[in-house]
């Protein structure tokens, strides 16, 4: 038996198996790569320029603040963004989602209720980052 993972291009694993050897190619569709590994351990990606399996590291992003006016004005600034990261913005008591995919590193959003919101950071190279804000 063979244990490998699936994964896309950007590096990102989607999923992961075993099957009888040389099997694991026919798991796979046009978009995706497969590795053969030795064993699994969570928060890693594939290097796709190496296609080894690496260990995902602290996301170095830089939040300007956690407190926020509900005017519309006061700004929101999470900048030092790896491209492309996605970032999900959850209204705890509005009970709403919304999801951003940024591109250029920085994101920069304005509130126009109050209550507490999780801004939730997500991007392959990197462990997930969770902030909450507080907009009064």
């Amino acid at each position: 038996m063979a244990d490998y993972l699936i994964y896309d291009l950007s590096g990102k694993i989607i999923r992961r198996g075993d099957c009888s050897d040389g099997f694991e190619l026919s798991q796979i569709d046009s978009n995706e790569e497969s590795i053969l590994i030795e064993s699994y351990v969570e928060d890693t990606y594939v290097d796709v320029n190496t296609s080894t399996v690496v260990n995902k590291t602290a996301m170095p992003s830089v939040i300007n603040k956690q407190e926020i006016l509900d005017d519309g004005i006061d700004e929101l600034v999470i900048s030092n963004l790896f491209n492309p990261t996605d970032v999900v913005i959850h209204g705890v008591s509005l009970n709403f989602y919304e999801t951003y995919e940024i591109t250029d590193g920085s994101f920069e959003a304005t509130f126009d209720e109050d209550g507490e919101y999780k801004v939730i950071l997500s991007s392959v190279p990197y462990l997930d980052k969770e902030y909450t804000i507080t907009v009064i």
